[in-house]
């Protein structure tokens, strides 16, 4: 179950629909005495939550990103000697180590995306934001309709989807 504090988080918030359902399968994994000892392969992560191999591994990356999981040991694929990468859930003291949990994800926050050209960092002025106390232009949301400037030439008429009202009858034409 998850409590309302941490779905309320910005970090939940930011988080993909794959990274969402990846951390409730670490939950399942998660039975009271083993954070810290979880151990879910990429593959078995993909197959748990339907996805390829990619989007479970970046699900996960993501996790370990916004603070969710951290991992404890990481894997090994020796000839001999297999082991897949053991994670904990920072929402709980970790059973291995003794540390205490740490919420990492609480203080993870929302990166402003930087704009590489100058362009787009400033607005042309016909794209400001309108003050409160000026009239809206006639084509705002706000304020009037927007008019259709749409050309449907370019459509067959056969591709287009006509509503019909019930009850009447039509000819098809073909």
């Amino acid at each position: 179950m998850l409590e309302k504090w941490f779905y309320q988080s910005e970090a939940w918030a930011a988080a993909l629909p794959s990274e969402k359902a990846a951390y409730l399968i670490f939950k399942d994994i998660y039975i009271g005495t083993n954070n810290g000892d979880l151990d879910i392969t990429i593959r078995q992560m993909a197959d748990a939550i339907n996805v390829g191999k990619n989007v479970a591994n970046k699900a996960i990356n993501g996790l370990i990103e916004k603070g969710f999981l951290e991992v404890t040991k990481r894997s090994s694929f020796h000839v001999k000697n297999r082991t897949a990468t053991l994670y904990r859930l920072t929402e709980y003291a970790c059973d291995v180590s003794g540390n205490p949990a740490t919420k990492a994800f609480m203080k993870w926050r929302c990166e402003e995306k930087q704009q590489s050209r100058i362009e787009d960092q400033q607005s042309r002025e016909r794209d400001k934001c309108c003050k409160s106390d000026t009239v809206k232009p006639a084509n705002s949301p706000v304020r009037g309709t927007v008019g259709t400037n749409y050309d449907f030439s370019q459509y067959r008429e056969q591709d287009t989807y006509i509503d019909i009202p019930q009850g009447v009858m039509v000819n098809e034409q073909r």
